[in-house]
């Protein structure tokens, strides 16, 4: 049990490593300036704040919700299981932030940045819940 701890912090590393090599290379490949990682400085306009806050919101409640839900109920399938609806709402933000920038912004090179990267991210967290879980169970 101990080394599962060691392999998930060396494996969330690696993690954060690829997305970090990612943002240098996108925003290099691209040509634009290098936005600060989770940094809160996102935010378009003012009216993108709004809604955005509106989203936060939504997505705490989903967050707080779906583990009662997922106790109180069994599901049959993948698709009915609250944890899929949490990362619908996640991905929504980067489609959020995709359409105020393409809106707002006239460079399409910043919202075809936050494409990439939001894309980068989800075959990473795809490849981390399917190959990562065995890889951290049955290694070492």
């Amino acid at each position: 049990m101990g080394l599962f701890f060691l392999k998930t912090i060396l494996f969330l590393l690696i993690y954060f490593l690829l997305l970090y090599a990612a943002h240098l290379g996108i925003s290099g490949w691209l040509g634009i300036e290098r936005r600060k990682i989770w940094s809160r400085d996102n935010i378009i306009n003012e009216h993108h704040e709004k809604v955005d806050r509106i989203h936060k919101r939504i997505l705490m409640i989903v967050l707080f919700s779906c583990p009662v839900i997922d106790v109180l109920y069994d599901f049959d399938h993948w698709y009915q299981n609250p944890y899929t609806y949490i990362l619908v709402i996640l991905l929504s933000g980067s489609i959020l932030k995709v359409y105020m920038e393409w809106k707002y912004i006239g460079d399409k090179r910043e919202y075809t940045y936050t494409i990439f990267e939001t894309s980068f991210n989800i075959v990473l967290l795809i490849l981390f819940f399917t190959l990562g879980v065995q890889y951290l169970n049955n290694s070492f």
